[in-house]
């Protein structure tokens, strides 16, 4: 018995405070902000006045099918010297180049064998740029 007035005393104070606790809030007016995916994006996204840009950091080259679809499908070209320079088939390529586009009937392959080193030396740099990131440019025949 003792118990049963004990909890129905516990039961109306929590009901009356409640109560009162719901009256007191109920005028406050506190307003959250909204957020929005806009605004989110806006704040997140990569430009110069973005919070989480950093001009700083390297951009990632991600490999991906659609990635290597599209490097089998397309040709590196180096504009250098009003020349345009691309490799085919394991050849290296040349044609001039007008400011515009690759002029198609200049186009021939370079013949390395008769040229100076200064000459090589230029070869070698473009076609270190035309063939970096490549990961396929192992060095041996894979015979072994």
């Amino acid at each position: 018995m003792d118990y049963l007035i004990g909890s129905i005393a516990t039961l109306a104070t929590i009901f009356f405070v409640s109560k009162r606790l719901r009256l007191a809030t109920s005028r406050l007016q506190i307003s959250t902000p909204l957020y929005t995916q806009s605004q989110t994006f806006n704040l997140t996204r990569f430009s110069e006045g973005a919070y989480l840009y950093d001009q700083n950091l390297p951009l990632m080259n991600i490999k991906t099918q659609s990635t290597d679809f599209f490097d089998k499908q397309h040709t590196r070209v180096v504009i250098y010297d009003d020349h345009a320079y691309w490799v085919i088939n394991n050849a290296l390529y040349t044609a001039e180049f007008d400011g515009k586009e690759v002029v198609k009937d200049s186009a021939k392959e370079v013949d390395t064998m008769g040229m100076s080193k200064v000459e090589l030396d230029h070869m070698v740099f473009i076609v270190d740029l035309l063939t970096e990131g490549n990961s396929n440019d192992f060095g041996n025949s894979g015979n072994s």
